[in-house]
């Protein structure tokens, strides 16, 4: 069950996006940092059978957004948009992606909340996440990244939202 957490974290935590080559299948970036590539496919499995729902998770802005190297709010809008559409096109209008803002940066927040609101798109869900969730000393390892605790935390945090959009009955068992 170990696995299951640090799996589900490091898919909430990573930029989950859609390509016409790779059929509904999760795309986990980064991964290599977190967990063991052999735990994709059981979490794929595991996430299927417990909610019977797709969902896209798109979480950026924890590294890509970071020391002073923000694009404008124009062009971010611009780009945020185009990837709501084609994960739209992809999976169809009525598919739900849920856009989670990190807790560092309050100007993310404002730019993918408003991107949202601008795309005009329906079933698209905003998160942003608050400073509080984990804390910067024992809930970080290497290079400011989330360890096994924070990506913990970070699964807590995330998942009732998962439930609400998707319509999944939370078991209480979700993360062990």
């Amino acid at each position: 069950m170990n696995k299951r957490i640090i799996a589900f974290a490091a898919a909430l935590a990573a930029l989950v996006s859609c390509s016409s080559d790779r059929n509904s299948v999760l795309k986990v970036y980064n991964w290599s940092d977190y967990i063991d590539e052999s735990v994709i496919p059981e979490f794929e499995q595991w996430y299927k059978e417990h909610t019977g729902e797709d969902i896209t998770v798109i979480y950026l802005g924890t590294n890509d957004f970071s020391r002073n190297m923000q694009p404008s709010k124009r062009h971010f809008t611009r780009n945020y948009i185009k990837l709501l559409n084609e994960i739209k096109e992809y999976y169809g209008e009525t598919h739900p992606i849920l856009c989670i803002a990190p807790k560092h940066d309050r100007v993310m927040h404002e730019y993918i909340n408003d991107a949202i609101q601008a795309s005009g798109l329906e079933n698209v869900h905003f998160v942003g996440l608050s400073a509080a969730l984990h804390n910067d000393k024992e809930d970080m390892g290497a290079d400011g990244h989330p360890n096994y605790s924070g990506h913990t935390k970070l699964a807590y945090g995330v998942i009732p939202y998962i439930s609400t959009i998707t319509g999944w009955e939370m078991s209480g068992n979700e993360v062990k």
